[in-house]
């Protein structure tokens, strides 16, 4: 299983956050997309790549609505060539934050048919020939996008809905949910693995991701008040902590990570609590600790999979 870091938020910025993320070992750094807090998803990115040598970097996840197709498919070559073969371009609805989504025009009642769109024509701009498309919100004739990124970056689709998988095995190469718990993502990977076969698609080439805060303390009961803390999400609760969340001591950490290889995922992205400077450095250590035992897990298989 790979592990990444997700930057969430801190005094000094997504530059250094990328820098000590691939000095720590990590597999893969990211940021989020945001246009009233924290970063806008595809500078943000640009900031990763730039930082980085090897690592993957990725945005986790583009809220498409927020920008024309063709101005999110140009950041993102443009970031592809400056680190080829590492870029993941994850793509959501939205929704968290329907302030953010009216201050960009974007309408919440047709996300989704917008994001459908957006995917549709995406991947044929990063080919580097002409696209010629009649659509509801992108009206192209014979436009194309120079130079071509290649590789182009991978597709990575975000989202817990229905919809959201079959987005995925429609137009992308990997799945990352947020804010669900094993048992959770398992149920969603064996459903992602029935529409693929009924699309003829093979299920074990998506891949599947999470991503899942850290919040290391001396014991779960203790990360759980931390957590409570220092998040500001709609409808937390002490519970959905413990559902959804990487808590307490190194053995409690890893215990849990084993879960999330058993419900099936590839690559596990921790977010660290947003905040203190100490926060971060608690969260570098940790995972430092931690990263060598977390390479050695292995996701189950599919029933009747090998």
């Amino acid at each position: 299983m790979e592990i990444g870091a997700q930057y969430m938020g801190d005094t000094r910025g997504p530059k250094a956050f990328a820098v000590r993320a691939e000095a720590t070992g990590f597999d893969s750094v990211w940021c989020g997309d945001h246009v009233g807090h924290l970063v806008d998803g595809i500078a943000a990115l640009g900031c990763l790549a730039g930082a980085t040598e090897e690592i993957t970097v990725g945005v986790n996840v583009l809220v498409t609505p927020h920008r024309p197709a063709v101005v999110t498919a140009k950041g993102l070559a443009t970031i592809a060539l400056v680190a080829p073969g590492r870029v993941v371009a994850g793509f959501g609805v939205g929704g968290e934050f329907p302030d953010q989504l009216s201050a960009t025009g974007a309408d919440m009642r047709t996300r989704g048919a917008y994001t459908d769109e957006a995917l549709e024509v995406t991947r044929p701009l990063w080919s580097g020939g002409p696209v010629s498309h009649r659509g509801r919100w992108a009206q192209l004739d014979d436009f194309r996008i120079e130079p071509a990124p290649v590789p182009a970056p991978d597709i990575w689709i975000g989202g817990r809905s229905e919809a959201a998988l079959r987005r995925t095995v429609r137009f992308g190469t990997g799945y990352v949910p947020y804010l669900v718990s094993p048992e959770q993502l398992g149920r969603r990977r064996q459903r992602l693995a029935e529409l693929a076969l009924e699309a003829d698609r093979a299920p074990e080439e998506l891949t599947i991701a999470c991503l899942v805060t850290l919040i290391p303390a001396r014991s779960v009961d203790e990360a759980v008040e931390r957590g409570l803390s220092s998040l500001r999400l709609s409808g937390l609760t002490p519970e959905s902590v413990r559902a959804q969340y990487l808590l307490g001591d190194d053995e409690s950490v890893v215990a849990r990570l084993q879960d999330y290889a058993d419900a099936g995922a590839d690559h596990l992205i921790l977010g660290c609590l947003p905040g203190e400077d100490r926060q971060l450095d608690e969260f570098f250590d940790t995972c430092a600790r931690l990263l060598p035992a977390a390479r050695q897990l292995r996701r189950a298989a599919l029933p009747g999979h090998r």
